[in-house]
């Protein structure tokens, strides 16, 4: 932004009108949230002439935040992701048999309006008749929804391999495991560490393959979980913009946004290899909400907390402009005690994490129903490498 510009409601469906009246000749757009990434693939070519982005082809961003379109990508790229079934009505989910419900949550389709509403990135439920309680207030609600089936094994399987692939397919890239995360089971991670690349290589080869079939271009951020009953690592998400702790992959010798900086503009940048495993990275203020969520389990004590981020990087923590670590540390403070009243006020409804007014009814099994459709699975380990 130039000096002393200021814009009134930014918001992703202005971004064209927003370009259109800066007094800028040009200038490189990092989108760094799913609705503004549809928003700048969304551009007329003028804009994105002036503004250039290093970004997939609009085809791919729209696959990429639609998880039944990301799935029937994932199936024809043969990358190993768990089953998944498109949920169009109450009839389609009242075909899936009772097996299917269990070990399986609910997601919709696209986050960002899900997340606003519910305050949460999915739904588990115990078995098919809460599944469909719950489907039935979220078609009500005007989602649309995705069942999908729950990878078994602790927060600890899920790793991620992030950083940057310019316009001739080379990526550079690191991996990293999650230590913990908030909320559980559907949160993000509050402790982290890099780990060998060669741990993750048959994922990283899979995530390869389908960059180079699909032209993926740009900054990104894949989510696996290793699944122990095929020992295979299952592709989740892929968020195609800088991520949560994109500035821990600069500080582990990527430089992900200076990248996609010169790739916007088409000047070369050389991609960076190598970087040091076991260098962790907390988000302390997320991670105290994470300890008292473990402590109130039974499985994490204070000295055993306290132990695991001494010496950590914090995301937040600058000594020289300590503000928004103290801000965010307040604001989880507050998150807290909201978790708390509401856990007083309505045990049932925090459970099912949906707000006790938007809690709902049950619903009768109609006749006619009709089947879902499904995608998804293990591909054959030989195929997988």
């Amino acid at each position: 932004m130039p000096p002393g510009a200021a814009i009134e409601n930014p918001c992703p469906n202005r971004l064209a009108e927003i370009l259109k009246e800066l007094p800028l000749e040009r200038a490189v757009l990092m989108p760094c949230a799913d609705d503004w990434v549809k928003a700048v693939a969304e551009l007329p070519a003028e804009l994105a002439r002036r503004f250039p982005v290093s970004m997939p082809p609009r085809p791919i961003v729209e696959a990429m935040l639609d998880k039944w379109r990301f799935s029937e990508l994932l199936e024809r790229e043969e990358v190993p992701h768990a089953k998944t079934w498109l949920l169009r009505s109450m009839e389609e989910a009242e075909a899936l048999p009772g097996e299917e419900f269990e070990g399986a949550f609910l997601k919709p389709r696209v986050s960002q309006e899900f997340s606003r509403r519910y305050k949460a990135k999915a739904f588990s439920a115990k078995n098919r008749e809460e599944a469909l309680q719950l489907l039935r207030k979220t078609f009500e609600d005007g989602m649309a929804m995705v069942l999908q089936e729950y990878i078994p094994g602790p927060l600890t399987s899920h790793h991620l391999i992030e950083g940057f692939v310019d316009q001739y397919g080379r990526p550079t890239w690191f991996a990293r495991q999650r230590l913990r995360m908030y909320p559980t089971p559907f949160g993000n991670s509050t402790l982290t560490m890099t780990v060998p690349f060669e741990k993750m290589a048959p994922a990283a080869e899979a995530l390869r393959r389908m960059f180079l079939r699909t032209g993926f271009r740009g900054i990104f951020g894949a989510e696996f979980k290793y699944d122990e009953r095929d020992g295979q690592f299952k592709l989740l998400e892929i968020n195609a913009r800088a991520w949560w702790y994109v500035e821990f992959a600069e500080r582990c010798g990527l430089p992900v946004c200076k990248l996609a900086y010169l790739d916007a503009l088409g000047q070369p940048g050389e991609p960076v290899e190598g970087y040091k495993a076991g260098r962790r990275w907390v988000h302390l203020s997320q991670d105290y909400l994470a300890y008292r969520e473990l402590r109130r389990k039974g499985q994490l004590n204070l000295g055993s907390w306290v132990r695991s981020w001494l010496g950590a990087e914090d995301a937040m923590l600058r000594w020289s402009d300590p503000g928004p670590f103290l801000a965010n540390l307040l604001r989880a403070r507050k998150r807290l005690v909201v978790h708390r009243m509401r856990e007083v006020m309505s045990p049932t409804a925090q459970k099912e994490e949906i707000p006790p007014a938007n809690r709902p009814k049950p619903h009768r099994k109609r006749e006619g129903s009709s089947t879902p459709a499904r995608v998804g699975g293990t591909v054959p380990r030989q195929e997988a490498r």
